[in-house]
């Protein structure tokens, strides 16, 4: 592990397929298109590949570098030695961070890739990881998400 791993990917034709609407799905009762699981996909996609990018950016990437620096088994007696090594919660907090965005990153890719061959089980049944470990402070921050039918509904009201 060397940093955050964001820095290679690019968006631009996530971005593409976003706008041009082309994954989106019709919906007969609204004789409007919606957002489906696919265009969904997409959208989280971009989101965990901004979020792994934002993680090679300032304190989060030098906290990762430290990390590696201090525990690489290179010449490190830390490493080598054969007494039990205690690392801190704060210190493992950005890798599994990083980690969990990486996993989630190459799951919706997969699902994605099923999905266009036509086998739409994964989207269906992707779990993700969320962006808090923490089940009490994950659930406030989804609940302070706004989802795409509240946007909608508000649209209508207006």
């Amino acid at each position: 592990m060397i940093g955050a791993s964001g820095r290679g990917l690019a968006t631009q034709f996530i971005d593409q397929s976003l706008t041009s609407g082309v994954f989106l799905e019709f919906d007969l009762s609204l004789n409007a298109h919606r957002i489906g699981s696919f265009h969904n996909a997409l959208l989280l996609l971009k989101r965990n590949i901004d979020r792994l990018k934002g993680f090679g950016e300032g304190y989060l990437n030098q906290r990762l570098l430290d990390f590696v620096a201090k525990y690489a088994p290179v010449d490190n007696p830390i490493v080598r030695s054969d007494r039990v090594i205690n690392i801190s919660n704060m210190e493992l907090m950005p890798v599994f961070a990083c980690f969990d965005c990486e996993e989630n990153i190459g799951s919706l890719c997969i699902a994605l890739l099923k999905s266009l061959d036509g086998d739409n089980s994964r989207l269906s049944d992707l779990k993700l990881n969320r962006s808090n470990p923490l089940d009490e402070e994950a659930s406030k921050i989804e609940a302070e998400t706004t989802t795409v039918e509240e946007i909608e509904e508000w649209i209508k009201n207006r």
